[in-house]
């Protein structure tokens, strides 16, 4: 009677499954290109397929999230923009959009230059950088500061 039970049961699920897997399919969208003319051009598709994990972001001027952890949540911030004055431990940033915000370096802050490890003396005025901070009440402290190479 189980190897029975155990049977119909399996044959039960596979159907299910089958069933599930058809209808992703289904509704999945094909790639194969369609003999009817559409009412769009066709060169939109391939930008639309080249389209990159992270795309959102990599767009973004700045922002903040808040992030969790086992005991605490912390406030993250980024930036991209432009260096308008660096020295004494601190680091001030203006995006495009004109927004502004003044970051301070400490012994865990990671500078990349070139595509390699730096220092943050080695920031100027004038880089072109993204950056990740912590925020502690007013306080941005960095955590990387990455060279976004020339215009």
């Amino acid at each position: 009677m189980r190897t029975r039970n155990a049977v119909i049961g399996g044959v039960a699920t596979v159907a299910t499954l089958s069933v599930i897997g058809i209808g992703i399919a289904e509704a999945a969208p094909t790639t194969t290109p369609s003999s009817t003319p559409s009412g769009s051009s066709t060169s939109a598709a391939p930008n639309h397929q080249k389209r990159h994990k992270g795309d959102l972001l990599g767009r973004a001027l700045h922002g903040q999230a808040t992030v969790g952890g086992a005991k605490k949540q912390r406030v993250i911030d980024f930036q991209r923009g432009t260096v308008t004055t660096v020295g004494d431990g601190k680091l001030t940033v203006k995006s495009v959009d004109g927004f502004t915000a003044t970051y301070t370096a400490d012994a865990k802050t990671r500078v990349r230059k070139d595509k390699e490890k730096s220092a943050f003396a080695d920031i100027r005025t004038g880089d072109r950088v993204r950056v990740i901070a912590v925020k502690d009440g007013s306080t941005l402290t960095l955590r990387s500061v990455g060279d976004r190479g020339p215009k």
